[in-house]
């Protein structure tokens, strides 16, 4: 299934040395291990309801790698 809100998130996680852990239920959820040891969580949408779901998850994403 091809998820392009997924695609990007995946990408920027990448793009950071980060290497994902991603699980399919209702949603997609993606998980690592930041820097501190913490895992981090980001929940990505089957098939996003609207135009401004991917600033919305461009967003969430960017605050869960701010340190």
């Amino acid at each position: 299934m091809k998820n392009d809100l997924l695609d990007d998130a995946l990408t920027t996680l990448r793009q950071a040395g980060i290497e994902p852990r991603v699980v399919r239920n209702r949603h997609w959820k993606i998980s690592w291990v930041d820097q501190h040891g913490r895992t981090r969580l980001l929940v990505v949408s089957l098939s996003p309801s609207n135009r401004r779901a991917w600033k919305r998850s461009r967003a969430t994403l960017r605050r869960l790698l701010t340190p």
